[in-house]
């Protein structure tokens, strides 16, 4: 198999980065990701619909009786924002950095990915098992295009992020809840409020207590509190009379362990306690990413931390990461799954960038992984 190609990659990032795809705007960088793809001749490629008329895009190439693994990542990025001195749409190199919304975050991730496919169509027999890969919309948003792919999605035995991941390899995420309650009082003249049942006050109450949750704990991460998002009740105009619906929303990081009706549990065993006079009903709202950790043993990812150590001369770190990302969705549906790919620094703020060689060595791990 031919060495990685980080001449060829350059040159397929700027493209993308000159593709502007922020959330809910993807089809055009979609379409050109699978028109690239294609040209490698990929055994199957589709794609998956979703609702609103984006889609995913699913390559699956053969290769000999070695694990079936997945590399995927999110063809969306944040807007541009203020502040960038540098166009966010032209990929601008200086020295071993190019500038760009969404060149760390992660263009340069899909570049590498379609420069291992055009490898693959040069001699498919060195593929050491088959290789599927997969890139989603709106990551940056809810992750429906990871919660459509893992709802139906061919067999593999792991899959890798191609997410920027800092000369690490992330095993494990915090989870993400949003939690919703509606506070039904009762009504009553503003004259006399002794005879009412007001929910705002039941509402404030709750939420002034939940910090007295015993929060459970991971030895790889500390605690999540709950954070109150937004309450909202009364009525839309003066009205001198006891506010008698209120409508509050928390949200939650998890801890592996910790799952959605863990946390309604909690949250309604506090409500049993405090006698409240009103009734609250509490239910999970959107979105909704669960806590992961793969076990360390998994031989897959014995095999890439080898590459990783044999490329760069060390053995990398494996961490937690306390935000979340479509490793979550993924992970959760029965694909082992970790974070691994080339970083620079800037990621969602102006003047975003990327190394040219973090991004060979990303792509040089990859293909020791994948190919013969």
């Amino acid at each position: 198999m031919s060495c990685f190609k980080t001449s060829e990659t350059i040159s397929k990032l700027k493209t993308l980065i000159e593709i502007p795809s922020v959330t809910g705007t993807e089809n055009t960088i979609a379409e050109f990701i699978e028109e690239s793809l294609k040209k490698c001749r990929p055994n199957l490629i589709y794609r998956q619909p979703l609702q609103d008329g984006r889609f995913n895009v699913v390559a699956h190439f053969k290769g000999g009786a070695g694990p079936k693994i997945l590399i995927f990542g999110h063809m969306d990025t944040v807007s541009a924002g203020e502040g960038w001195r540098r166009n966010p749409f032209s990929a601008t190199i200086e020295g071993d950095r190019i500038y760009g919304r969404g060149s760390q975050d992660m263009k340069a991730g899909i570049a590498i990915a379609l420069s291992i496919a055009e490898n693959i169509s040069l001699d498919r027999s060195k593929l050491k098992g088959d290789l599927v890969i997969a890139f989603f919309p709106d990551e940056e948003a809810f992750s429906a295009g990871a919660r459509k792919f893992s709802l139906e999605f061919p067999p593999v035995d792991f899959g890798i992020a191609l997410e920027p991941s800092f000369g690490e390899i992330v095993i494990g995420a915090v989870g993400k809840l949003v939690l919703e309650c509606e506070v039904f009082g009762r009504s009553a003249h503003g004259s006399e409020p002794q005879k009412g049942i007001n929910s705002i006050t039941e509402a404030s109450r709750f939420i002034s207590a939940i910090d007295n949750i015993k929060l459970p704990s991971h030895p790889h991460c500390k605690a999540q509190p709950f954070m109150p998002l937004r309450i909202n009740g009364g009525k839309d105009f003066y009205s001198p009379d006891v506010p008698d619906y209120c409508h509050f929303i928390i949200g939650k990081q998890t801890v592996p362990g910790e799952t959605g009706d863990s946390v309604l549990g909690s949250l309604r065993k506090l409500y049993e306690n405090l006698n409240f006079a009103s009734r609250f009903e509490f239910k999970i709202g959107q979105p909704y990413y669960p806590a992961y950790r793969l076990e360390e043993n998994n031989p897959i990812l014995q095999k890439l931390i080898a590459a990783v150590t044999t490329v760069t001369g060390k053995s990398p770190s494996l961490s937690f990461d306390d935000g979340v990302s479509d490793c979550n969705i993924l992970s959760d549906s029965g694909i082992p799954s970790v974070c691994y790919g080339p970083f620079g620094n800037n990621m969602h703020v102006a003047d975003e960038w990327v190394s040219i060689e973090e991004i060979e060595k990303s792509g040089i791990i990859l293909q020791k992984l994948l190919f013969v």
